[in-house]
């Protein structure tokens, strides 16, 4: 059992609870958190959170900026930052240029931070991992050294390297390096067609996607989904996850 207390299952109503999970590989969530962690000394990143604090939301002042995140303090090689998470569909991501600038969703449930709240973040030094977890099987993961994003002007373009995953996963983020994010009202992408529309969400579309982590939450393997490619070895090209997170972390 975890310190921090039992064991919860995501499903389960979250009413004023926080989510994390515990460092095996699955999607158990420990503790039931009592919302908004208050601390006296000033946090630039979830790395900064005292040793013995649970997961759960606390406020960040990065660069001067106040940002409040979900901090995991659980899964291994944290504490870790989370930036986007997704697992039952509630929250659609087919969203607007000023939401996924501003962010949207609750942080105790399916949530993108936003682009303004990210930056500051990245200011530091991040890496980036990404967890994802299939329709069946085990949850993955792969990890960039190299994740920054540009500001509003330049369209929040792409800057990922260093890729390592010891699951395996393809390196489905690497096509879509160097190019600027998309969504519905501002489409960047060298495609003749739409691809926000295609894809059903916003992301660094190019001719379309290896990756369409903000895609529709559906269990279908179609181009719409949500999608990382060849995630099981010998899947079809698009396969759609169930679960998502983006998280980071200070090198």
């Amino acid at each position: 059992m975890s310190p921090c207390g039992l064991h919860r299952n995501p499903s389960e109503s979250r009413q004023g609870h926080s989510h994390a999970r515990t460092s095996g590989r699955d999607w158990t969530i420990p503790g039931t958190w009592r919302g908004h962690t208050c601390l006296t000394s000033s946090l630039n990143n979830c790395g900064d959170v005292p040793t013995g604090h649970c997961s759960g939301v606390y406020t960040l002042t990065p660069a001067g900026s106040n940002v409040d995140v979900f901090c995991d303090m659980d899964t291994a090689g944290g504490p870790w930052t989370i930036i986007a998470s997704r697992y039952d569909g509630s929250v659609d991501f087919y969203k607007s240029w000023n939401e996924y600038k501003n962010g949207f969703g609750s942080l105790t449930g399916e949530f993108w931070l936003g682009f303004e709240n990210v930056r500051p973040l990245l200011a530091q030094n991040m890496k980036l991992r990404i967890e994802l977890k299939g329709w069946s099987g085990p949850l993955k993961h792969v990890e960039y050294d190299t994740f920054d994003i540009s500001d509003e002007a330049s369209e929040y373009t792409l800057n990922v390297g260093g890729y390592s995953s010891s699951d395996g996963l393809y390196d489905a983020l690497n096509y879509h390096n160097g190019w600027p994010f998309s969504t519905y009202d501002n489409g960047n992408y060298m495609s003749g067609f739409s691809c926000t529309s295609n894809g059903h969400g916003a992301w660094w579309y190019t001719n379309c996607y290896h990756s369409n982590l903000f895609g529709k939450w559906i269990t279908n393997d179609v181009y719409a989904a949500t999608n990382w490619l060849n995630f099981y070895a010998n899947s079809g090209s698009y396969t759609a996850v169930k679960t998502v997170r983006m998280m980071l972390k200070k090198k």
